[in-house]
């Protein structure tokens, strides 16, 4: 069975209300983007701007089947309001790994201050 590795950066992640998505789902560990990212936020909603080099985003890596891909997919309406792109990620042993990550098609909101939606979220 093939999976994938995707990594998620807000209500995707463990104690937020979009984490059901991932049922059945390997949790690799928590990382960030080896790359900075932009950040912004829409009325709680976390969007992910490739082409701003803000800050390195903190997240958790996931191990998926082609059944929960589809899931992400839907609920993150790729390609039209997200798009999921290949890109590096580092978790917390230092290792790296290329992963599948839902980035905005533009930018919505608020550039928020930091790369961690689960510090942003709790101010």
């Amino acid at each position: 069975m093939t999976r994938w590795d995707v990594f998620v950066y807000g209500t995707l992640r463990r104690g937020f209300h979009n984490h059901h998505y991932l049922r059945g789902a390997e949790l690799l560990g928590a990382g960030r983007t080896a790359r900075p990212y932009g950040l912004y936020l829409e009325a709680g909603i976390p969007y992910l701007v490739a082409s701003e080099a803000r800050y390195p985003v903190l997240g958790e890596l996931y191990r998926v089947d082609a059944r929960v891909l589809a899931g992400l997919d839907r609920l993150e309406e790729h390609p039209h309001v997200y798009e999921r792109r290949e890109a590096g990620v580092v978790l917390e042993s230092g290792e790296g790994r290329r992963a599948w990550i839902y980035f905005a098609r533009r930018a919505h909101g608020v550039a928020a201050g930091a790369g961690d939606f689960a510090r942003l979220s709790t101010i």
